[in-house]
């Protein structure tokens, strides 16, 4: 036998052996750079150095090409690189090799008090980096560590998550009369909080700061149940609180053994159904040296050993660094950074970007200083202290006075790195709470045009500020150096730049930007790729080209649009700007004047009609005399840049217009600026309807420029004034002006939206008059199947189409859209020529067509070929094209290419072909099927070509049947709970912005239905609650912090225990409130700002500190399914901890049917009932059965 194996080991190794040396001969061929074009990262073998070494790739095809170095040195090396798995280094060694281990696990005996597995016993050190993993250790395994006792947790971690269930320890078969007990040791907030449960008592304990930035730190967590203390302890830092609940003389009031859980890592499925009081994520990172430790005083606490996990699911031994291994191909130069679920690469210094740093590329955003970029970093629950952080970026501009970057918080104290371009130099200010904040500026002439680089790089308590090569030490006072900012932070400027402390410039950034980092990420590349976490502001659509910007006009779009600016002298003006418009007159500028014939009040106005500049004096208003000075200039290039320079002085007024020049001498003015104001862009106060419908730029007043930035901030605009390139001058051309089709006019300077015939409602035209599914309108109490008019993006672009709805009993419903290709069509004969036929649907283009087969649970469409004598063909005569796949359809319904089911499932006539119409038979065959939603695609066919073989018989036949399309919905309403006290709710992630929507059932008078409380003082928040019988309100508070309230009355009983259908939706003209089929809207003012919310959303009532500020303080007390946020179905189950005793998963009227006797009226109560005898003095008991 041992003989055997040897012989079969040889073997092994010699065609191994042989293997490697066929592949070794293509390490020799020299490498060469290639014609393609898609260059990107790859390996091979320089035989001169005998080294795998990295090189841009452009070839198309070659032998000596590796994806990854491990590769390169298996076949060029020789055998498999063993160390191409890493652990993270360890104090003990722990090394780890492909395949399993041959080593025997160490006997229990042997083991220390450090946790194993009992399969092997060499690892003390683990790693959970996929969805529900844990380690449990059960009683048997830890029979001292009991309630009765005290204990002590210890161990130490590492993760880069600001989030995560280290430890959670709870009693299995709690007896009666024990309160219900847990521990919780996690991570939150980049900080360990460590927290007591019991009964109706929490206690936590708060310790660290900055805690996932991947470095391992020592936690040990204490229970002195005698001094009822609560001890935490992380690294050197120590904190603890009085156990609230527990007594110090009996503490737990239990005298006996208890059966223990202690769970690492995740919660177990057990665990989870038992009902864990908090909502915790599992731990991605890793855990090591766990001890447990129990004793009768906190001063003799013993370790148990050995301690062994009872089970594990989803953990690996040791602590992999994923860079380390040959899944890490970050270009080279690039820091690849290990997330243990997966990697990602840092292509800071590089000149790289891209998801491997491989694309030598730089992403340039051009701003013109009415945008800015936004990146979200974190949510408002993973917000952390940060003791190392990285900005960097490169800039170019010819504009000084601008804000370039700003983060900011609230800590103890406030925090904000804010940098701007002032006086030429960039002036950095970083306030982190403690000491006395950082002032630097660097550079100068930064407004030279030229790219500048600046990189600010924080760790702990020194920040280095790195400018164009030169660099800077600062070191921080204080303890805390940690910065502490809110999730959004800004590049390029942002939003109310007057209100952000630290900042020397209130104005957005005007050129050009590249190579923006915060920390590891790229923002602009994330941008540009549209990740939803990065976001540009502004009016115009992003321009990722560098683009010159040496102006900044001013648009004005009605004809009162203006600025009103005061001037130094009511006697003197230099005045000069450029302007353009496609309009043939206009106010230019306009000011009221006196002259000194009997004090009389006029004013002055600089016209522009048709070829001609006028300056029209008109020295009393009440008297129609007008001095008139008019220079000529060239219209030949309508809507062309013209110049204009306007000076007065003592009675002298020049006028000069594209170099033309004229002087006239004005009499008896008393005050040639009387109210020492200009209007620039209309007449007075912005009267009259021939005020400059265009452009205005280069001002200069005095002698003094005046910054467009500065100007469109101060409150000194009128009528819409903005910035905008001189794109948006036409107010129907600006983004959403109307949206779906609304007629746009303007109308005594409004923007009008005509929106009759398009299905859209609201100022403009934005808001679905039609439900967006099927299930929707079942859910307002349609029962028949019927031709409706749905909208299925809702206030998206798609507009409202005819549909039929069937209405299933189990609440599913299908959706069906028909196709004007008729049923059984000859498509296929002797006497026929090719047949091609395009398919049109029913209102549904192929863009829609594929939105609603992503949005529906599942869709199929039915598809016959009739066949007599003539053959499918599939691929090389039949093929069709479908709206689900740009590739051609070559087969028949649910099947793999150029087949039919037929051949899936072996039943075709013929067993040697793939369809049963492959052979030309003299008799009638079909192939059919349904196109499904599924890897095979074909759903939504839009075309269909058949070809006429040759050779058919006179006789043969050919026809084609193609069904409607038919989806079936996702379920929105398959969540369904039961809050049976007033007192329970479900906290659910927050709704930031978009839309939502749920349905509940009641029979309570009033009633919290959601709550989302701000995240701190005057910021948004929202509640919506029942009132009374038909009554439900809406109160929001806007980023201004005013309050509003949104009523909608009911034509229907709001509590009669039938099931009410809530949706809300937004934009920047309105809010609107739906309940069934009533609604209510609400305009929103120009400054006015819905959202976007923070924090956590309540669903069914709130904690008890919330309910103590909250108008309606009543939880709900009935049924609450399908809550849909931005069309998202949330799974509300999987929050379901929180008073889960007092909350169903599912909704079962308990009046359903009715239980009373003898005409009893049965009040539903949603777990239990109360019959109210019709007569109480003739009928008595529970159900009134008693007369």
């Amino acid at each position: 036998m041992h003989i055997f194996f040897i012989i079969v080991f040889l073997i092994v190794i010699f065609f191994d052996v042989k293997a490697l040396e066929n592949f070794k001969e293509r390490c020799e061929i020299p490498i060469m750079r290639g014609p393609c074009q898609n260059w990107i990262h790859k390996w091979y073998y320089d035989s001169v150095l005998h080294q795998c070494r990295t090189y841009i790739s452009g070839i198309c095809k070659s032998e000596n090409i590796f994806d990854s170095e491990a590769e390169c040195l298996y076949y060029c090396v020789g055998g498999k690189n063993r160390n191409n798995t890493y652990f993270v280094s360890e104090p003990i060694e722990q090394k780890y090799e492909y395949g399993s281990s041959t080593l025997a696990p160490i006997a229990p005996s042997d083991r220390g008090a450090e946790l194993t597995f009992s399969e092997s016993g060499y690892y003390t050190v683990f790693m959970m980096a996929e969805n529900n993993a844990f380690i449990q250790l059960d009683g048997n395994r830890i029979p001292t560590f009991q309630l009765r006792l005290c204990r002590e947790i210890s161990f130490q971690f590492r993760t880069r998550l600001p989030h995560g269930l280290l430890v959670y320890h709870s009693v299995k078969d709690r007896p009666t009369g024990l309160p219900p007990y847990a521990l919780y040791v996690i991570v939150e907030k980049g900080q360990l909080k460590v927290v007591h449960v019991y009964g109706k008592h929490s206690t936590s304990v708060i310790v660290g700061e900055g805690l996932n930035h991947d470095i391992w730190h020592t936690v040990t967590v204490r229970i002195d149940v005698h001094g009822a203390r609560l001890i935490a302890k992380v690294d050197n830092i120590s904190a603890e609180k009085i156990i609230q609940g527990l007594h110090k003389s009996s503490n737990y009031g239990i005298s006996t053994d208890l059966t223990s859980v202690v769970l690492i890592g995740g919660l177990s499925p057990e665990e989870k159904l038992h009902g864990v009081k908090y909502i915790i994520e599992s731990f991605v990172g890793c855990i090591k040296e766990m001890v447990l430790s129990a004793g009768k005083a906190a001063s003799d606490l013993l370790p148990i050993k050995p301690l062994i996990a009872t089970k594990h699911d989803n953990v690996q031994e040791g602590c992999i660094d994923k860079c380390k291994t040959e899944d890490n191909i970050c270009f080279q130069g690039s820091l690849c950074i290990n997330h243990y679920n997966q990697l990602s690469c840092d292509c800071f210094g590089t000149l790289y970007e891209g998801e491997y740093c491989d694309i030598y590329v730089s992403t340039v955003l051009t701003l013109r200083g009415s945008s800015y970029v936004s990146y979200r970093v974190y949510d408002w629950k993973d917000r952390v202290h940060s003791s190392m952080n990285r900005i960097s970026f490169m800039f170019k501009t010819r504009f000084d006075d601008s804000a370039l970057f700003y983060a900011s918080g609230e800590s103890h104290k406030h925090h904000h790195i804010a940098i701007s371009i002032y006086n030429g130099s960039v002036i950095v200010e970083i306030e982190l709470g403690d000491g006395e904040p950082i002032f630097a500026t660097v550079g100068n002439n930064t407004n030279s045009n030229q790219w500048h680089n600046l990189t600010i790089l924080h760790k702990e308590n020194m920040v280095d500020i790195m400018f164009n090569g030169e660099t800077k030490n600062y070191i921080l006072a204080g303890t805390r150096n940690y910065l502490y900012i809110d999730p959004e932070i800004y590049f390029g400027g942002g939003p109310t730049l007057s209100n952000k402390p630290g900042l020397k410039s209130h104005n957005n950034f005007v050129g050009s930007l590249k190579y923006v980092f915060f920390n590891d990420i790229s923002i602009l590349y994330e941008l540009k790729r549209g990740n939803p976490k990065v976001h540009y502001i502004g009016f115009l659509s992003p321009e990722f080209t560098e683009t010159e910007v040496d102006m900044i006009p001013i648009t004005l779009p009605f004809p009162s649009s203006h600025i009103l600016w005061p001037v130094a002298s009511v006697n003197h003006i230099s005045l000069m700007f450029d302007f353009k418009s496609h309009k043939h007159m206009a106010i230019l500028v306009s000011s009221p004047v006196t002259t000194s014939t009997q004090n009389s009040s006029g004013f002055w106005e600089l016209r522009m009609v048709n070829n001609e500049i006028r300056f029209e004096l008109t020295p009393s208003s009440s008297k129609n005399v007008t001095q008139l000075t008019t220079v000529k200039y060239d219209l030949n290039i309508e809507g062309s840049w013209h110049k204009i320079c306007l000076n007065y002085t003592k009675g002298l007024l020049t006028l000069n217009v594209d170099d033309k020049n004229k002087t006239t001498f004005l009499n008896g003015i008393q005050h040639f600026l009387a109210e020492q104001t200009i209007t620039i862009g209309s007449g007075i106060g912005g009267k009259g309807s021939f005020g400059l419908v265009g452009c205005i730029r280069e001002i200069w007043l005095d002698g003094i420029f005046l910054e467009s930035r500065h100007m469109v901030r101060t409150n000194r605009t009128t009528g819409q004034v903005s910035i905008d390139n001189c794109q948006l001058v036409d107010p129907c051309k600006r983004p959403n002006a109307c949206e779906h089709d609304g007629k746009c006019s303007v109308v005594d300077d409004n923007v009008i939206c005509d929106c009759k015939g398009t299905g859209y409602i609201g100022k403009n035209c934005h808001f679905a008059q039609f439900r967006k599914t099927c299930e929707e309108l079942a859910l307002l109490g349609y029962t028949k199947p019927d031709v409706y008019l749905i909208d299925i993006d809702g206030n998206g672009k798609f507009p409202p189409a005819h549909v039929k709805c069937e209405f299933g009993a189990q609440g599913d419903s299908k959706t069906i859209v028909e196709h004007n290709l008729p049923s059984q069509i000859d498509v296929r004969s002797a006497a026929e020529s090719d047949f091609s036929f395009t398919i049109t649907y029913r209102d549904f283009p192929p863009e829609m067509l594929k939105e609603l087969i992503s949005h529906s649970l599942h869709c199929s469409q039915y598809i016959k070929y009739d066949c007599y004598k003539a053959p499918l063909d599939l691929h090389s005569a039949t093929w069709f094209t479908s709206a689900a796949q740009e590739e051609l359809i070559n087969f028949i319904g649910y099947a793999k290419r150029g087949s039919c089911p037929c051949s899936m499932n072996k039943t075709c006539s013929n067993r040697t072909h793939s369809c049963n119409c492959d052979f030309p038979d003299a008799k009638w065959h079909s192939d059919e099927g349904h196109y499904l939603t599924s890897k095979y695609g074909g759903l939504g066919i839009t075309k269909m070509v058949f070809l006429q073989q040759e050779h058919l018989q006179l006789d043969a036949l050919g026809r084609i049947t193609l069904g409607p399309l038919e989806c079936v919905e996702t379920n929105t309403q398959k969540y369904v709970v039961t809050f049976t006290t007033s007192q329970s709710y479900i906290e659910v992630p927050g709704w930031r912005k978009g839309d939502i929507a749920f349905s509940f059932r009641t029979t309570g008078e009033k009633a919290i239905l959601l709550y989302q409380p701000p995240i701190r003082r005057q910021h948004p928040s929202f509640m919506v609650a029942l009132t009374s019988d038909f009554k439900l309100t809406f109160n929001f508070t806007l980023n201004s912090g005013k309050s509003r309230d949104m009523e909608v009355k009911s034509r229907r009983r709001l509590n009669n225990g039938e099931w009410q259908k809530i949706w809300i939706d937004y934009n920047s003209h309105h809010v609107r409130f739906m309940i069934n089929t009533d609604y209510e809207m609400i305009d929103l003012l120009p400054n006015e700002k819905f959202g976007p919310f923070e924090g956590s959303m309540y669903i069914g009532g709130a904690t008890e500190d919330l309910l103590q500020v909250t108008t309606v303080s009543q939880g709900l007390i009935g049924c609450f399914r399908g809550l849909v946020v931005n069309g998202e179905i949330l799974d509300i189950y999987s929050y379901m901890s929180v008073h889960l005793s007092e909350i169903i998963k599912e909704c079962k009227p308990s009046c359903a049917p009715n239980p009373c006797k003898n005409g009893a009226k049965c009040k539903e109560l949603w777990s239990t009932f109360q019959c109210v005898c019709e007569n109480p003095w003739a009928y008595s008991g529970i159900y009134c059965e008693n007369s």
